[in-house]
């Protein structure tokens, strides 16, 4: 913290930072043209032999000809490209000619067409960029069923990958390898989006739903990569190896932007990123291989890793682990850092935020469970609400509502009607609907959600989207979607119905009407409960907290089960503080190894207590 405020003794604006994206790229490119900026392996257990390296003078080049081409299409500053990335060196040129000259819109290509299509009709977008797809990046296939549902679509630009998938009729079409040597590898930087100009519109509130644009500035987005990396320790000629996906902020900015404008090297691992089935049983051969510096991780990967053998001769280069987008298990923390040696600095931050704004130091104490510190000129507050709206600031260890502040907060959404409360004073204190607590030594701890979305390995899930399905089948009366702790997803989403009187749907019915209408396979719930009667208030409200709570002790069961565990013991979910929740589970058993219904239960971010009766 003390280092914190040394830091912030000097203004933000007196740093001289680029005032755009594509300004602060042009410098790292223009520093040190023939370094390696990006490295990609298409083959994990092949990863020296299938690399493509990609210097800084090319980058810029591309980046260059990219813009050029996006001009030639008549697009302006304002207007918006949308973007169906793989994790790819094309995937890179792509996001950032997009912002040199426009508002880029990265949607996940997971998606199912119609749903993409909303979110580009959204965006007001009239071109799109797409993979050609490849065995697990499979974007191209839905292009079609796109241009259907999209009539604004003019124009499709096929960038890496296949070329053999069949070409959309009816609008101009674009191969990029075969036109992009066409344009100048030169930019005409007069009239180019920058400072308080709207550089990207990311889809945030769950990938499933109405669309929902978070709009990021190019001061905004050039402060968050410009911190990310001070704050992380990157260097120029270092490795940051980043699998996380391009529609995501931390893949596009915490992971690439920020590495490539320190002149770091930035390691692609497969254009399906942690998607890649064999990209876990080799990280620490990569590590090895490429020098791998640093290595940005999510929870779910994690609960793999500290399942798998580690030779720590393998981690010669590495100077950090870090992780983000969901809360990681204290235990399997410290299972890998009696592995490796190797403390996880976890992090925090929302598409509203921009990217990641806390994290644990890197020269300072590593508190394990803790997100860590605000970044440099930014502040945290916990908060409480009354009854009649009026906001406190609660006592130090004490939970309520974290808000937070600084250069990095998000304007608002494309939708001006989205952005009720999501301030606390407008424009200063961005309400993040979390739960946290925040520590005597100003280290912030999350221990819940106040928001309802499902976080199913790195996919948002917006419950409601999936509800508002189930209520359309004939039989249902109503229906809640909540998170079911899961040790692979970290949650899945489970439904819990009530059908109409005399109804004959089962739950298999209902679930295969879900997977027919839902806009994305991880929006499907694992199981389906049909109950008498849902929960509610006195007011008549639906009270989600006791579903989650049985869902919480169907997770346990369910995990313990697959763990051998079929009997003698029984789960309890109990209330937290601030609305999150927490678990007992007793072993009735005396044949129960205690020790291995912990390992079992080890995966789950939320505390529980193993007791023996």
């Amino acid at each position: 913290m003390d280092r914190k405020i040394q830091f912030e003794r000097k203004a933000l604006d007196a740093w001289g930072l680029p005032r755009s994206t594509y300004e602060f790229l042009r410098a790292a490119c223009l520093h040190d043209p023939e370094a390696t900026a990006i490295d990609f392996f298409s083959e994990p257990d092949r990863c020296e032999a299938s690399r493509r390296s990609i210097r800084y003078g090319l980058l810029l080049q591309r980046i260059h000809q990219t813009a050029n081409l996006i001009r030639s299409l008549g697009i302006g500053p304002q207007d918006a490209v949308s973007l169906l990335l793989a994790n790819t060196p094309e995937g890179q040129f792509a996001l950032w000619g997009t912002q040199a000259v426009c508002v880029a819109n990265p949607v996940n290509w997971m998606m199912e067409p119609e749903a993409i299509a909303e979110i580009m009709k959204a965006s007001g977008s009239t071109v799109l960029f797409v993979h050609g797809g490849d065995a697990l990046v499979d974007c191209w296939k839905k292009v079609e069923g796109i241009v259907a549902s999209c009539p604004r679509l003019r124009t499709v630009i096929r960038i890496g990958g296949d070329r053999g998938g069949a070409i959309p009729q009816g609008i101009r079409f674009i191969e990029y390898d075969e036109v992009i040597d066409t344009f100048s590898a030169e930019l005409d930087r007069s009239g180019l989006p920058g400072g308080s100009a709207i550089a990207a519109l990311f889809p945030t509130g769950g990938t499933t739903g109405a669309p929902k644009l978070a709009r990021h500035t190019h001061d905004g987005v050039v402060a968050s990569a410009w911190l990310s990396a001070a704050v992380a320790g990157i260097q120029a000629g270092e490795a940051r190896l980043s699998a996380t996906p391009l529609f995501h902020v931390v893949g596009a900015y915490a992971g690439s932007l920020a590495t490539l404008a320190r002149g770091g090297r930035l390691v692609l691992a497969t254009s399906a990123g942690w998607r890649h089935p064999g990209l876990v049983e080799h990280i620490w051969s990569i590590v090895r291989r490429l020098s791998i510096a640093y290595l940005t991780i999510v929870p779910t990967i994690m609960n793999q890793l500290v399942q798998r053998p580690l030779d720590r001769r393998d981690l010669a280069s590495l100077k950090g682990v870090l992780s983000g987008s969901a809360p990681l298990s204290e235990h399997v923390a410290q299972t890998f850092l009696r592995m490796s040696g190797f403390e996880v600095r976890e992090g925090y931050g929302m598409t509203e935020t921009t990217s990641v704004m806390m994290m644990n130091p890197r020269n300072g104490r590593v508190k394990t469970g803790s997100v860590g510190l605000p970044f440099p000129y930014h502040a945290v507050r916990v908060v409480r609400r009354d009854g009649h709206g009026a906001i406190t600031d609660c006592a130090v260890g004490e939970a309520g509502i974290l808000a937070t502040s600084g250069p990095t907060m998000f304007p608002g959404y494309a939708d001006p009607s989205r952005d009720a409360d999501i301030w606390l004073e407008p424009g200063k204190w961005l309400n993040t609907g979390d739960i946290a607590r925040v520590d005597a030594d100003g280290y912030v701890w999350i221990v819940g959600r106040a928001k309802d979305v499902i976080i199913r390995g790195g996919h948002n899930i917006d419950p409601k989207a999936v509800e508002e399905i189930l209520y359309r089948h004939p039989d249902v009366v109503e229906a809640v979607v909540v998170g079911r702790p899961d040790a692979h997803a970290g949650e899945v989403p489970v439904a819990y119905v009530q059908l109409k009187g005399g109804a004959s749907a089962g739950a298999q019915d209902l679930l295969d009407f879900v997977a027919a209408r839902a806009h994305e396979r991880a929006a499907i719930p694992k199981a389906c409960r049909i109950t008498h009667e849902i929960p509610k208030s006195p007011m008549g409200k639906i009270l989600c907290q006791p579903l989650r709570r049985s869902a919480l002790e169907d997770g346990i069961r369910l995990i313990l089960n697959n763990a051998g565990i079929a009997g003698g013991f029984r789960a309890e979910a109990l209330d937290g503080p601030a609305g999150s929740l927490k678990a007992r589970v007793y072993l009735d058993s005396r044949d129960i190894d205690e020790a291995h219904a912990r390992r079992a239960l080890s995966g789950l971010p939320l505390d529980i207590d193993i007791l023996r009766t």
